[in-house]
């Protein structure tokens, strides 16, 4: 991760298995905020440990939080390109998200996200 030293101080850093992160004090109005860099596991027998640890981290956070990376999870069957989808993982994925009170911010465009090559309305959402 990196930060404009300009517009934030970093005043901690953190690494788990699942996600870095950094403590934000924003210079103009100190106002401060943690920052996750998240990358989900590929495989599904981790995904539930990733689920935990995230949970546990925003819990712990006594600070408000913003989380973006790649989660490898869907939320909604619609995500999926396929017809394999495990309801159980994203079932407990909706939970967290619920319980820890995170509201999802809908990317718009795919300008640097995988998009399975398809045409870019079929996968932009806005």
């Amino acid at each position: 991760m990196g930060v404009d030293k300009d517009l934030a101080e970093v005043s901690e850093e953190t690494m788990g298995i699942f996600f870095q992160s950094c403590t934000l004090t924003m210079k103009a109005d100190k106002f401060v905020w943690k920052l996750f860099n998240i990358y989900g596991p590929a495989h599904d027998d981790r995904k539930l440990d990733f689920i935990d640890e995230i949970q546990s981290a925003v819990e712990s956070s006594e600070i408000p939080v913003l989380l973006g990376g790649d989660f490898n999870l869907i939320r909604r069957i619609e995500e999926k390109s396929s017809g394999n989808v495990n309801y159980l993982l994203m079932d407990a994925f909706n939970e967290m998200i619920h319980t820890t009170g995170l509201r999802e911010l809908h990317r718009s465009g795919s300008r640097y996200t995988w998009s399975n090559k398809q045409p870019p309305h079929l996968v932009c959402s806005r």
